[in-house]
């Protein structure tokens, strides 16, 4: 809105674009799939993440290793999804752990057991 989208004009543009998109869609479809051609992606997401490993408490552990997960699992997981869903597993489970239960509101355990039941339910399924 701030630059200038109050005409419409911006959405009737997106709408356009993503009707061309329905065109490239099958060979999106064919190539996502391919983990050499997704990998690459991947990594270069991780990468970009490693800007903001400066900004982790180094010496809080009950945040450093759900980062490192998310970091890790990214690339080695080939999904975004899974590498993030892994760190928002693992962030409650390690502030119990730690003794600081009290610090983890109950929509972070909704998440948690949400995405754990995914990936026992869903992701085990290959």
């Amino acid at each position: 809105m701030e630059q200038g989208g109050r005409t419409g004009l911006t959405a009737v543009t997106v709408a356009v674009l993503f009707l061309v998109a329905l065109f490239f869609s099958p060979v999106v479809a064919m190539l996502g799939g391919y983990a050499p051609v997704t990998a690459p992606a991947l990594v270069l997401v991780g990468g970009m993440m490693l800007r903001n490993v400066r900004y982790l408490a180094w010496d809080d552990y009950t945040e450093l290793l759900p980062a490192f997960l998310v970091l890790i699992g990214i690339p080695l997981s080939y999904s975004i999804a899974d590498g993030l869903a892994l760190g928002f597993v693992a962030w409650p489970l390690l502030k119990v752990l730690g003794g600081r239960a009290g610090d983890v509101r109950w929509v972070s355990w909704l998440v948690a057991a949400l995405l754990l039941g995914y990936f026992v339910l869903l992701r085990s399924q290959v």
